[in-house]
């Protein structure tokens, strides 16, 4: 929320109370986003709309691209805005990411879970991740899914 009248370089002014936000989804599914052009990715990378748990491994991976430091988790960038850009970037995202990996450790380790009426083979009712959920210019998961678990035996 803007706290004062804000003039941008465009001759635009925000007045006191404004609220505003990056569309940071539009630029995280984008094609025209460099981190998702075509041009510029593996031909194995698929569309930005579609999940690819590869995706910036293969940024990275790709030889000669100067990528090998790029494209990590906690890196910002105008291509990747979840944890903010420049000088108001997160400082609590690399403790984040370890956060998440430990959960992930945990999860992985000792206990097993499905989507409630989806067998091991992706298979059943409904059978595939559930959508999306969009509110405005929130995207998040469906929090109405249910899910099942129970501690792995060891």
């Amino acid at each position: 929320m803007v706290t004062s009248p804000l003039h941008l370089s465009t001759g635009h002014i925000l007045p006191a109370g404004t609220r505003f936000a990056f569309a940071s989804w539009a630029i995280h599914t984008s094609s025209t986003t460099p981190s998702y052009a075509p041009h510029q990715n593996p031909p194995t990378t698929l569309p930005p709309i579609e999940f690819d748990g590869f995706r910036f491994y293969n940024l990275r991976s790709m030889p000669d691209s100067g990528n090998e430091n790029r494209y990590q988790f906690v890196t910002t960038s105008p291509d990747s805005l979840a944890f903010g850009h420049g000088n108001h970037a997160c400082p609590g995202r690399f403790f984040a990411s370890n956060e998440i990996k430990v959960v992930l450790v945990e999860f992985l380790r000792n206990w097993e879970f499905r989507l409630k009426g989806v067998d091991g083979k992706g298979e059943g009712e409904g059978g595939r991740r559930p959508k999306n959920r969009v509110e405005g210019f929130a995207v998040s998961v469906d929090m109405g899914v249910e899910m099942e678990f129970r501690r792995r035996k060891i």
